[in-house]
């Protein structure tokens, strides 16, 4: 086991990541981390690639079904949009 202070990622993210994998069966709390993470990306940047895939696999589930709320379909949007957006942002900081 690594010591406390040496692990890569904050716990906060750590905490996040395992709630969305823990608790990815469950509908209302995907979507209640999914807007955490879209109102406070730039935190979440750093570890983009951790929910990303997650991100992406989720976007059918909260979005694209016939029943689903529009305030669903606009956070598919959202997401989508961050993605878009981090992937953005890493270009232009590699340039």
């Amino acid at each position: 086991r690594l010591p406390p202070a040496e692990h890569k990622n904050p716990i906060w993210i750590r905490y996040t990541k395992k709630i969305i994998v823990e608790e990815g069966h469950s509908l209302p709390h995907l979507i209640h981390i999914w807007h955490f993470l879209v109102r406070h990306s730039d935190l979440f940047y750093s570890s983009r690639a951790q929910f990303v895939p997650q991100m992406v696999n989720s976007l059918n589930r909260i979005g694209m079904a016939n029943t689903c709320p529009v305030e669903n379909r606009r956070l598919a949007i959202d997401l989508a949009d961050l993605v878009v957006t981090w992937d953005h942002r890493r270009i232009s900081e590699a340039a």
